[in-house]
């Protein structure tokens, strides 16, 4: 029973990382894109 809840919790805390990692690279991204477009 125990492993089984460790195992859910990793997985929903390893995509709620994922998730995260991927709005911070679009956000990183368009930061980048106004950067090279001279909008900063």
């Amino acid at each position: 029973m125990c492993q089984c809840a460790n195992v859910d919790t990793l997985s929903v805390l390893n995509r709620n990382w994922h998730i995260g990692t991927l709005n911070n690279w679009h956000i990183i991204n368009i930061i980048l894109s106004d950067r090279e477009l001279g909008y900063t």
